[in-house]
């Protein structure tokens, strides 16, 4: 859950949806939620016959790029210890990156946003989480992974002990266990509030509990500058006034920040033209 919302922030960007405030905006982003949602059931019928006949054959593997091997990852691992987060590039080797972009799945498996704190689209038959709560666990539906069998296979990957050995090696952990994974689409008009995680609050944890390490990959953005363009930038305020760091290139990399910190994190109205495809998958460390 986000806390600490700006509601001045999402009233100058007409997103403050409160009935008591704004009901005029507030009926019309619900009216346009429903309309969108009945559209995508309709049209998912015909989108998945049509997708099941171009079908993307999946990579042999999912490889990680150059920059996370054992020569280079000594210098994220270090920014991490300083820092609290660090900005990894070519995350992906070039062939997996270009499997993962080609079968980006398609509008009709992502969401309508539910409020304007958070407005972007996101996919909830894509979702994959592991949790000891059962009404919090989740998996792909089977018209997912059988459409996109790239994502079965990068699921694996990210749930692989390979991968669990490069979050340890960055985060300086004795354990590292995927939480969750989730993908989104934003585009023009997308927004999303600088907030902190109700789970990142100190007073939330008890002794010897394990710490949610957060990755924001940038598969593919398009826009004039990253502020403008979807790159979820680390703040001290929930304003954008004071920036930590803002991520760029947004294509094929990844920022990783510790949860625990207090990072306000978030990225403005996207700009007209502008896209981007994120993956953001958590793992817990102890």
């Amino acid at each position: 859950m986000a806390i600490k919302i700006s509601n001045s922030v999402l009233s100058e960007r007409g997103l403050f949806h409160s009935f008591k405030s704004a009901p005029i905006v507030t009926i019309t982003f619900k009216i346009k939620r429903t309309v969108y949602e009945i559209l995508r059931s309709f049209k998912r019928k015909k989108i998945l016959k049509k997708l099941s006949s171009f079908k993307v054959s999946p990579p042999d593997k999912i490889n990680l790029g150059s920059n996370l091997n054992s020569n280079n990852i000594s210098l994220f691992a270090n920014q991490f210890k300083t820092e609290k987060f660090t900005f990894i590039n070519d995350f992906f080797c070039p062939d997996t990156f270009d499997s993962l972009s080609n079968s980006f799945p398609h509008e009709v498996f992502f969401n309508y946003p539910k409020n304007g704190s958070k407005f972007y689209s996101w996919s909830d038959e894509s979702r994959w989480c592991n949790s000891k709560d059962k009404k919090l666990m989740k998996r792909p539906s089977r018209e997912f992974l059988e459409i996109y069998p790239t994502y079965q296979k990068l699921y694996d990957f990210l749930d692989s002990e390979e991968m669990s050995e490069k979050v340890k090696s960055i985060t300086n952990s004795s354990e590292a266990s995927l939480y969750s994974i989730a993908l989104s689409r934003a585009q023009e008009g997308s927004f999303l509030s600088p907030h902190i995680d109700t789970i990142t609050t100190p007073e939330n944890l008890k002794p010897g509990e394990k710490v949610m390490m957060n990755f924001i990959y940038f598969l593919l953005a398009g826009g004039s500058t990253p502020e403008k363009s979807g790159g979820t930038g680390l703040y001290l305020d929930n304003e954008f006034k004071k920036p930590i760091f803002i991520p760029s290139p947004l294509r094929n990399s990844a920022l990783l920040y510790d949860s625990i910190e207090q990072f306000y994190h978030g990225f403005d109205l996207m700009a007209p033209g502008s896209f981007r495809w994120a993956i953001v998958f958590q793992f817990k460390i102890s």
